[in-house]
């Protein structure tokens, strides 16, 4: 509107390219962001940290991975079954 009260006769086609590009950017946005947490991720966990995806696992095998030679020492701790 603003293009067509200022006298330019190509507004539609300047608006549309515009429209466009922008939705061409945030789709590009998108996949960036995707692509730099999935090598975040990666990155934390050849840091030897754990997964940011967490995982719930049964409490036989909880604690059998605590009970591993090597594994946290401390004392037994009751797990609730779920």
């Amino acid at each position: 509107m603003v293009l067509a009260w200022v006298g330019v006769d190509a507004g539609g086609a300047i608006v549309m390219t515009a429209l466009l590009l922008l939705v061409g950017l945030l789709i590009a946005m998108g996949a960036a962001q995707g692509l730099m947490l999935r090598r975040f991720n990666r990155a934390w966990t050849d840091a030897g940290f754990a997964s940011s995806n967490q995982v719930t696992m049964a409490a036989s095998e909880a604690r059998s991975l605590i009970a591993a030679p090597g594994a946290v020492s401390g004392r037994p701790v009751r797990v609730k079954n779920a």
